[in-house]
């Protein structure tokens, strides 16, 4: 079993049509959460869902930069 306790996904926010939508910023990432959820984006009930099960953690950063805001 793998331990994913702790790991840090970085996601960026982007304001679509007045939605917000978060967007994972790892490429290989979101094509897993899209294999998993049939979504391109993630629902702020998927990333709870994830932090309980698997115990991840999220981090907000900048659009396509991965900069963490500050």
């Amino acid at each position: 079993m793998i331990n994913l306790k702790g790991k840090k996904l970085k996601y960026y926010v982007k304001n679509v049509y007045g939605t917000d939508r978060f967007y994972l910023n790892d490429p290989r990432e979101a094509r897993n959460l899209q294999r998993l959820t049939k979504n391109e984006t993630m629902s702020p009930e998927h990333m709870d869902a994830l932090k309980e099960l698997a115990g991840l953690e999220f981090q907000q950063v900048l659009e396509k930069t991965g900069e963490v805001p500050m």
